[in-house]
């Protein structure tokens, strides 16, 4: 719609032009489609002229916030203008768009709600909502090219035109606004169809059936951190950048931030970034890298990735074992295994320690404390009564075969393990409340330093918040796990509170609440905050998509509680849901399951409706229907198959699912058996045991070891986790 040069070109030669405008009707039926235009049930009465007070109306709806002045009525009922009336219809849009310098009035402080607007006042008020600001990106007398420069219009003529147009029409208005659509924010790569996606004034389906929706066909990512050396890391991403700076980028390490000396490119997909700081090996850093635009200028705000220093010749073992040991203090290490332990890993008889080459002491209960910890019980905490580490000495430690994992593996193949480690202390940090966020009138989210105790993270007499005019004082109702749809947080947490009065200054208390080894705790944190303006965090849901001809998947913007299954929920064209199911890979998503013969049709369009009251894994509900669009899919849904099978020990097997399994199945030994073949021996194993890790994950363990020959698992068959579709006869090899 830009015309670069246009006004060069008049000034050399005379053009008379009249624009060719694309039907305004359907332009009309597309606004309307979007939420942006209503009609009047016979049509959009498009050759009448519209008044400045139904204009400013349009506006306040091309910025997504027309449900919010309509909540906040009273916060706008009493107008700047004397011409304005308090108690007007019109009242609040004038004065929500005067308060935020969208519209200024006709002269001696009036805005003359009824009159008829210009051409060039609507256009003004459009540029104001588009981000430019009079006086500074144009002025009266240069509307009319600024329009044209951002695309409001594509009459060249408006390219040195200063006269008004005061017959201005609601068809005038609806071919502005469409026009508007594809404009770009100002200082933004957003057009203004992502802008209203963002704020969801309208949804993605309506805005792809138009093409509408500027696509970028490939997400940027973070294909691979790789650590050349102490001080270098080398960067991939999945597609090629317009560039990256050192201001884009940020390392972490718990409290520290390491400087960065330069970044070199060695194409346009990967970069070196050299580190003034050395990142060594066993400590876990994050890379922040903010406003990543690709070669095609999207821009994604904020990508991250966790790597670990730079290593040393070693890697985690493919058996049950040991991956490191490290001293978090002068008398307490982490140690870390290949695979989440048992609980018997808390048996101090089970540990020997002492100086490389040295005397070895035997753990018992008065010189040892072990215990799991972390969320997936892989770190073990060993803290010594009177065994002190000492800085620039070496020591080993033995842990004895009989320690288990969660499947009953037993360390090494059941040889036991040993590691040797340097006394020096890992630099921890102080145990500290990194930040806090008030989310809602309900929950507050507060995020430590680094992992906590979840026993004393988890205390709800640990949390309280005090109004700071003294009238209330009240501990926390409930703390949860942060999560998201990568699953549960180890550092944050959001807690419930009975209510967080609006418009308030508060005091967050914090206190008792220990880290991960229990070594540091929070005596006492206090963080002062004001409530505001808030509203409820309900459930949203954010689009629908037809996986296939018999399975849909809803995405919400929160992680869904368990009994989201029991939602009540609505598809036109008769289409009949059998089953609904939380994804277990993100709780984020609801899957519908169809009923046989319910299947959908690509060529048809589909509504889902998702009654009030879903509700989400802090127990927030919504509180009123949503909706969304999506298209058929005749694509057949393929038949549950194993992805794969592997050896984890020397007598067990993980076998994975391509899709999620009803229980009954997966869980069933009778179904599974493993055909077992050397150059000597050709026989079929049953298995003795059977543990299910996830839906679509199960261990089955054997009556004794198998080293060597080939191992093939078969099932008889196995039902979906809709208990409607089977497979059968499945059959993979073995991965050692």
């Amino acid at each position: 719609m830009k015309r670069v040069g246009a006004i060069i070109l008049l000034l050399c030669m005379v053009i008379i032009s009249i624009p060719v405008w694309a039907d305004v009707d359907y332009e009309a039926q597309v606004l309307h489609d979007l939420n942006l235009i209503e009609g009047d049930g016979e049509g959009f009465n498009l050759g009448a002229r519209l008044t400045r007070a139904e204009a400013v109306t349009f506006v306040v709806g091309i910025l997504g916030k027309t449900q919010y002045v309509l909540d906040h009525a009273d916060r706008y009922q009493k107008s700047a203008f004397p011409d304005v009336p308090s108690g007007a219809w019109y009242t609040p849009f004038v004065e929500y768009c005067h308060q935020n310098r969208i519209v200024a009035g006709t002269g001696q402080g009036k805005f003359e709600p009824n009159a008829y607007v210009s051409e060039k006042s609507f256009l003004t008020m459009m540029l104001q909502a588009l981000g430019y600001k009079s006086d500074l990106d144009y002025n009266w007398d240069s509307v009319y090219p600024k329009a044209y420069e951002v695309g409001l219009s594509e009459d060249i003529n408006d390219a040195v035109r200063t006269k008004d147009e005061y017959i201005y029409t609601r068809a005038d208005v609806v071919h502005t606004i469409y026009n508007a659509l594809d404009s770009k924010l100002k200082d933004k790569t957003q057009i203004l169809s992502e802008f209203l996606l963002e704020r969801r004034v309208c949804n993605a389906y309506m805005l792809k059936k138009y093409d509408l929706l500027k696509k970028d066909e490939m997400a940027t990512q973070i294909s691979s951190v790789k650590v050349l050396d102490s001080n270098t890391i080398e960067i991939a991403f999945n597609e090629p950048l317009d560039d990256l700076s050192k201001s884009q980028l940020k390392i972490e390490y718990v409290n520290k931030t390491i400087d960065i000396d330069s970044v070199n490119e060695k194409n346009s997909k990967t970069f070196n970034i050299s580190t003034d700081d050395a990142m060594y090996f066993s400590k876990k850093y994050k890379l922040i890298i903010e406003n990543i635009m690709d070669e095609n200028g999207f821009v994604t705000k904020s990508l991250s990735s966790e790597f670990n220093g730079a290593k040393k010749s070693e890697s985690i073992p493919k058996d049950f074992a040991i991956v490191s040991a490290k001293p978090i203090s002068n008398n307490q290490l982490d140690v870390v295994f290949s695979r989440e332990v048992d609980k018997n890993a808390e048996e101090p008889l089970l540990y020997k320690f002492g100086l490389v080459g040295g005397s070895v002491n035997e753990g018992n209960f008065q010189n040892l404390k072990a215990e799991v910890i972390g969320d997936r019980a892989s770190h073990v905490l060993l803290t010594f009564t009177d065994y002190r580490f000492e800085s620039n000495q070496d020591y080993t430690l033995y842990v004895r075969a009989d320690l288990a994992s969660v499947f009953g593996e037993r360390l090494k193949n059941g040889k036991g393990d040993q590691i040797n480690f340097d006394g020096g202390l890992e630099e921890l940090g102080d145990f500290r409340v990194e930040d806090m966020e008030l989310i809602d009138d309900h929950f507050i989210k507060i995020e430590f330093s680094r992992a906590f105790d979840e026993k004393s993270a988890l205390n709800q007499s640990n949390y309280r918040i005090i109004r700071r005019d003294g009238k209330d004082s009240r501990p926390a109702r409930r703390v949860y796990l942060y999560r998201d749809e990568y699953g549960a947080s180890d550092d944050t947490v959001m807690v419930r509170f009975a209510n967080i009065f609006r418009d308030e200054e508060y005091e967050l208390e914090v206190e008792d609440v220990k880290d991960i080894y229990q070594s540091q705790r929070i005596r006492s944190y206090n963080e002062e905050f004001f409530s505001g303006d808030l509203d409820t965090e309900e459930p949203e849901l954010i689009e629908a998509e037809a996986i296939n001809r018999s399975e849909i998947h809803l995405t919400f913007d929160k992680p869904l509680a368990e009994s989201a299954d029991q939602a009540g929920i609505k598809i036109n064209n008769h289409v009949i849901i059998s089953d609904k199911v939380v994804s277990s890979s993100n709780p984020n998503v609801l899957i519908l399951y169809l009923r046989k013969r319910s299947y959908l049709d690509e060529d048809d369009e589909y509504t889902v409706v998702v009654k009030r009251g879903i509700e989400d894994y802090l127990g927030r509900k919504s509180s009123r229907d949503q909706e969304a669009y999506f298209e058929g899919n005749e694509e057949v849904k393929p038949d549950i198959d194993i992805e794969k099978a592997i050896m984890i020990s020397s007598n067990q097997i993980k076998i994975i699912f391509t899709e999620p399994v009803k229980k009954s199945d997966l869980e069933n030994i009778d179904l599974y058996k493993v055909k077992y073949e050397t150059g000597a021996v050709d026989r079929t194993i049953f298995p003795i045991d059977i543990m299910s890790a996830t839906d679509n994950e199960v261990v089955l363990t054997l009556e004794s070891a198998y080293a060597d020959g080939n191992m093939e698992v078969e099932i008889s068959q196995i039902h979906s986790k809709s208990g409607q579709f089977i497979s059968k006869d499945l059959k993979i090899d073995v991965s050692k």
